[in-house]
């Protein structure tokens, strides 16, 4: 693709090149981008991580269904009972 004929944009007195604030638009949305993707990311590590439990049962019936879950650090285990 060709590049469009390159024509300075007035402002006042001056005039701005479009090569002197392309690559500056364009590293600042780059470093938006890797900053949001970084904190999605870091985001969903901490949510993943968060649980330190593990299921030890799962049952599902017709009627309910109960799970038994243990937490890995205290050894603590929950029974939960949903009809």
């Amino acid at each position: 693709m060709g590049r469009i004929p390159d024509r300075g944009v007035e402002h006042g007195t001056a005039t701005f090149d479009r090569k002197c604030r392309e690559p500056i638009v364009r590293t600042y949305r780059d470093f938006m981008h890797a900053l949001l993707l970084t904190f999605a990311a870091t985001l969903g590590f901490v949510l993943a991580g968060c649980d330190g439990k593990e299921t030890l049962l799962e049952v599902e019936t017709a009627d309910g269904e109960v799970e038994v879950q243990r937490d890995r650090e205290s050894g603590d285990v929950d029974v939960e009972v949903v009809d």
